[in-house]
């Protein structure tokens, strides 16, 4: 990492926490509401990150999420969330794959069954969205990547979700997804 990344990389419990509670906050102002509270973030290497994500592997992963359900001991069954985020990432970079991973948490809990490329452009609106808001250099490389990325789910999936955005709205775009 070059010294200016370097300078304000997530490391801490109390970092995380930090951007966690940013990172609803901004979803929420977007009508994404109410996600899971049950949802553990962890900071790993990329040796881990590609062993934990098995089959979506690839050298472009920085972050995804497990989901599964835990019996309590009431025998009752809970949803149970597991964010896993590539380690020593700048903060901005670290909050818009984090927004990214609660969009999938979002469209878990709601029951929103999609192809795998609309679920991943969707997914990206929420990196868009936090990359847009801080408005910095190192933001636009990213969205200019994103525009540009050829991948099948996270560019064609993103650009023709971004379209549906900015013809309907979130709003209209949530409510539509949740029909």
């Amino acid at each position: 990492l070059c010294s200016l990344c370097e300078s304000n990389i997530i490391m801490s419990p109390f970092q995380i926490d930090t951007s966690r509670k940013k990172i609803l906050t901004l979803l929420e102002k977007i009508g994404i509401k109410e996600i899971e509270g049950n949802t553990s973030i962890s900071l790993v290497n990329r040796f881990l990150l590609q062993n934990l994500a098995n089959e979506i592997a690839s050298s472009n992963l920085k972050g995804f999420t497990t989901f599964s359900n835990i019996k309590s001991p009431y025998g009752n069954l809970s949803p149970e969330y597991k964010i896993y985020i590539l380690d020593r990432l700048p903060a901005i970079e670290f909050e818009a794959v984090l927004a990214h991973e609660y969009l999938h948490v979002w469209l878990y809990q709601n029951n929103i069954e999609l192809p795998l490329s609309q679920i991943e452009g969707f997914c990206n609106l929420a990196s868009a969205y936090i990359y847009e808001r801080n408005g910095s250099k190192f933001s636009q490389i990213h969205l200019d990547s994103m525009d540009a990325d050829s991948d099948p789910n996270y560019g064609d999936g993103y650009r023709k979700m971004k379209l549906d955005l900015e013809k309907y709205g979130w709003k209209v775009l949530l409510q539509t997804l949740q029909q």
